[in-house]
């Protein structure tokens, strides 16, 4: 699904939505609070250079050759976005969707496609004004993204698995 036919449906789906996007969403100027990032050690070291260079993000932790079980328990205890290239997190019997901190993996064969991807995902999602606007806005997340677009796990408010697939 294209993300205009994303938005396509939730305009369809909830009449206010449209006027909540424009008058709440879209309006209001968050405080500049910087968002908290942990990165796995999968992702190129350059990379993570440039995460820690910009000005929108804060590095509070860097995995070196712990488990993956506790990446995600540090990522979630330091309250912190998790940036991985490893797809292991993908799988809620082993990650709970439940217990995610919010979790980013970057689908990559190169360092040019961690750039690519990160950097659409940011202009396309605008995942740092969401939040900036509501700091646990990522929790309970999973995106995956790529060259193509990026999929959303998330829970709904009954507790099921909602996935999406949006293209650029």
């Amino acid at each position: 699904m294209k993300i205009s036919e994303y938005l396509q449906k939730a305009y369809d789906e909830d009449p206010e939505f449209r006027k909540w996007l424009k008058n709440q969403c879209l309006s209001w100027n968050p405080p500049k609070r910087k968002i908290r990032i942990f990165v796995d050690a999968s992702l190129p070291q350059s990379f993570v250079a440039e995460i820690d260079n910009y000005k929108a993000f804060k590095l509070v932790g860097k995995a070196k050759n712990e488990k993956d079980t506790e990446i995600y328990k540090k990522a979630k205890k330091l309250k912190a976005l998790l940036l991985t290239s490893d797809k292991d997190f993908w799988n809620d019997h082993v990650f709970p969707l439940s217990e995610s901190p919010g979790v980013v993996i970057i689908e990559r064969n190169n360092l040019k496609d961690v750039d690519y991807c990160f950097g659409y995902f940011l202009s396309y999602f605008c995942i740092i004004d969401a939040i900036r606007k509501i700091p646990t806005y990522p929790e309970r997340m999973k995106f995956k993204i790529s060259r193509k677009g990026f999929v959303i796990k998330t829970l709904d408010y009954d507790s099921k698995v909602s996935i999406d697939h949006l293209e650029y």
